[in-house]
Formats: structure tokens, C-alpha cells, sequence
């Protein structure tokens, strides 16, 4: 099963994609924690490249995601999920 993984809910946040348990890729939030909503979908981009990239998988794309994980807590981008 393909996870995305993605975590908003502190400066040092990011996203994730694993196979069942394997992490395949992962990135880090590099700027601000109150510019999630433009800096995730950038994050998301990047991940999917890497994946492609890296464990060649050249025709990977969000709709093959089987499930989406978000950490739930207290944080700037909470509020807008």
C-alpha cells in the first residue's frame, strides 16, 4: 500500500511516501510553518520526484496513493484542514 504522509503540525514538519512500512522518500520543511499552504504542495512535488527517482518508479502520480495520513494536533496549518 503507497501512504502519503504529511505533517503540519510544527516548524519542523514535512511529508512522507511509504510502501506498507518503508519509508521511500521523505521531506522536510525547509521555511516557515505559517506558509504550509504553499510550501506543501511544493514538499508533495518534490517527494513524488524523488520516489520516481530513486526507486524507479517513473509513473507514479498522486491517484496511485492508497491512503493519506496527516498528524492531527495543534499548529499553524491545522485549522485549515
Amino acid at each position: 500500500m503507497l501512504i502519503l504522509a504529511l505533517d503540519t503540525t510544527s516548524e519542523l514538519g514535512g511529508t512522507g511516501i511509504f510502501r506498507d512500512h518503508e519509508c521511500l522518500a521523505s521531506v522536510a520543511n525547509q521555511g516557515s510553518a505559517n506558509i504550509y499552504s504553499v510550501s506543501l504542495f511544493r514538499m508533495v512535488d518534490r517527494l513524488v520526484e524523488q520516489v520516481r527517482t530513486q526507486h524507479q518508479v517513473p509513473t507514479l502520480r498522486l491517484r496511485d496513493i492508497e491512503l493519506f495520513a496527516v498528524a492531527n494536533g495543534p499548529g499553524s496549518f491545522t485549522g485549515i484542514r
